[in-house]
This record gives structure tokens, C-alpha cells and sequence, in this order.
């Protein structure tokens, strides 16, 4: 039994050898083949190089040199950057000739030296010299002392506060209490979002003596274009389609009324308030703003009188931190009123979204509803 099993266990042995040679066989075979048409294949291209047809398969090319290691680096190089260059940037080199003849030139190099200046083709680059990173941050450190930071007094609306107040950052932004469920089975913040909605639109309704409130804009050029929809949707009319601009509201304002009036075919005027004709039965409403953007303060109670009298609506811009000390728009007699709040702790972000307002009477609710609808 013993010789039996050492016969059996070298009989397995041979056949283990056996297939791995017929395999190593295999493989050699099919490299070899491969060999020989790559070889083909490179011969084509050379070819084809010559020719000056260079629009190969990138496909062939990158067997070819994957798999046949022996070409010349250069070769290698020149050819893998010429397939790129012409298939997807430039032109082949027949074409690259043909052009250069039209033009009297030989070569890319002599276009070059008629095209670029002598003094800035041929002057080595300024290059400073090599520095350690303190030293270099040093050197930035020192550059950045000459400048002279000043006080930036052109808001266009947007106020230059960089950190929020510590009592909002206390009381809101750090408070867990808006994040918390309002229900065991509710995790959610759905009910502190909504407690600071309702709050944030008491806040503004106080300052601004209005009646109603949203909950935010994008930003105040997009009020300015609700508000001038809502005038043009109360006094919804063929013939009201006349809308006037202050021209001291700001200019981001201004630009996004005009396109947004294109579509629904408002005719919008910018001028001075004071030279308004009332008498014009297309006027449907009026956008001012105070404190302006000149930084002037305005009581537009006279003007918005008028307006009541001949059925324009009155929409009114304003800064709520103005209106903590000032006449709010409200008591002047408004009809719409808008804004930013980004002054009440939100930073400026490089002119992106801050919280804004859009305020209205409560006989004008209707008109608030369906601005949606535009």
C-alpha cells in the first residue's frame, strides 16, 4: 500500500508540471504573436509618420508601447504627444506646413520670432531666488504691512460687520434649543425653525410699522422685483403698465426690476421722485429708498400721499437699523416695504445670500398671495 500511494503522489507531481508548462507555453506563444504584430503595427505608424499622416488609433499606440518596451524614448515621446496635440487641440504636421506656407513662414519657430518681440523672447524670465518657507512667509508677512486698510463706506446695501453679535451667537446660532424635537417621536427642527421665523418677522413688522411679513429673500434686488410685481398685479390692468425707479436706489436693484419687467412687458423709468406725473393713468407704482445710496435720508410721507390719491402703489426700501431711530416707512405710508437684514448679524460673505424682507399692508394681502404666482 505504501508504494502504491508514493506511485500515485509522483503521478500527480508529473501532471502538476506538466500543465504548468503547456501554460508558460501558451503564454509565450500568444506574447510572442503579439510581438509580431506590434511590431507590424509600429512599422505602419512609422509609416504613416513619414507620410505625415499623424491622426493614429490612440488605441494601437498604447498597446504598442505597453506592451513593446523596446522603441526608442524619444520615439516614444513624440509620437504619444503628437496623437494628443492634433486629435484634440491642434492641426496635423501636413496641415501645419500648408498653413505656414500661406503665411511665407518655414517653421513654427520662424513664426514665432516674427510674432512675439525680440526683447521678450529672448530675455531670461526674473526669477527670484530660492527661500526657505519662513522666509518666505516672512517676506509675505512684510508685504502685507504696507497695506492701508481703510474704511469701506460703499455698501451698496450690504454692511461691512464681520462677526455676528455675541448676543445672537449666544441666544440663536449656539442655542440648542432650536434643534431639539418638540415631540418624543420628532426629531426634527421643523418647530424651532419655525419659532425663529415667527420672531424674526415680529422684529421686522415693530421696526418697519407694517402689517404683514415674509419669511426671507434672496437678496434685496430680488425684493425690489416682488415689489414691483405686486403693484402690477394689484392695479392689474392693460393700461397700468408703468413702473418708476428712484435712481438713488441701489443699482443691483435697478438692473434686476428692468429684467424682470421685460417678460411682463412693464415699461420701468428711472428718474428723480420729484418730477413724477401723476397725471400718466399707466403708472401702477413707484420704488424709492431711504437711506439711499448716496447715504441720504428721506421722509417720503408727502410722496406716498400722492401716490394714495392716484391709486399708485408705493413701495419703499430701507434699512432696518435706520428705522430703529428713524421714521420707519410704515408711518410715512408705504404700501410695500423691503429690505436687508444682513446688518443684524449675518457677514456679508462676498456679496452672497443674507436675510432680506419683503413688507406689506394688510388691505394688500391679496396681492402678497399671488406674487407668487408671477
Amino acid at each position: 500500500m505504501g508504494y502504491y500511494y508514493y506511485f500515485d503522489y509522483c503521478l500527480n507531481l508529473f501532471l502538476f508540471f506538466n500543465y504548468i508548462l503547456y501554460l508558460f507555453l501558451w503564454i509565450f506563444n500568444c506574447e510572442a504573436q503579439f510581438f509580431v504584430q506590434s511590431k507590424r503595427k509600429l512599422t505602419r505608424v512609422r509609416e504613416r509618420e513619414k507620410e505625415g499622416d499623424e491622426h493614429i488609433s490612440n488605441i494601437i499606440m498604447y498597446r504598442c508601447f505597453h506592451h513593446f518596451s523596446t522603441l526608442p524614448l524619444a520615439f516614444v515621446r513624440r509620437t504619444a504627444a503628437n496623437i494628443y496635440v492634433n486629435r484634440h487641440i491642434g492641426p496635423s504636421a501636413a496641415e501645419s506646413i500648408s498653413m505656414l506656407r500661406i503665411i511665407g513662414k518655414e517653421s513654427l519657430s520662424d513664426l514665432m520670432t516674427a510674432v512675439i518681440p525680440e526683447n521678450i523672447l529672448r530675455s531670461p524670465l526674473k526669477e527670484a531666488p530660492a527661500m526657505s518657507e519662513q522666509d518666505a512667509l516672512s517676506l509675505l508677512h512684510s508685504l502685507g504691512s504696507r497695506n492701508k486698510v481703510l474704511k469701506s463706506m460703499i455698501g451698496q446695501g450690504y454692511d461691512e460687520s464681520k462677526l455676528t453679535p455675541p448676543v445672537i451667537l449666544r441666544n440663536v446660532i449656539e442655542n440648542p434649543a432650536w434643534h431639539t424635537p418638540y415631540t418624543p417621536f420628532q426629531a426634527e427642527i421643523s418647530q424651532g425653525r419655525l419659532e425663529s421665523l415667527l420672531n424674526i418677522q415680529s422684529m421686522i413688522i415693530d421696526l418697519t410699522a407694517m402689517d404683514l411679513a415674509n419669511a426671507s429673500l434672496l437678496d434685496q434686488a430680488t425684493a425690489c422685483a416682488g415689489a414691483m410685481c405686486l403693484a402690477f398685479h394689484h392695479g392689474r390692468k392693460e393700461r397700468m403698465t408703468f413702473f418708476f425707479v428712484s435712481r438713488d436706489v441701489f443699482p443691483s436693484c435697478v438692473e434686476m426690476v428692468k429684467t424682470r419687467a421685460e417678460p411682463l412687458k412693464i415699461k420701468v423709468v428711472v428718474g428723480d421722485p420729484n418730477l413724477i406725473d401723476w397725471s400718466d393713468s399707466s403708472l401702477c407704482g413707484i420704488l424709492v429708498q431711504t437711506p439711499d445710496a448716496m447715504g441720504m435720508l428721506h421722509d417720503f410721507t408727502t410722496l406716498f400721499e400722492k401716490a394714495k390719491q392716484h391709486g399708485v402703489v408705493s413701495c419703499c426700501g430701507t434699512d432696518l437699523m435706520a428705522s430703529v431711530l428713524l421714521k420707519p416707512p410704515g408711518e410715512m405710508g408705504a404700501d410695500f416695504v423691503l429690505g436687508s437684514a444682513q446688518r443684524f448679524g449675518a457677514p456679508p460673505g462676498f456679496g452672497g445670500l443674507t436675510p432680506h424682507f419683503l413688507l406689506s399692508r394688510r388691505n394688500l394681502s391679496d396681492s402678497f398671495r399671488v406674487a407668487s404666482l408671477v
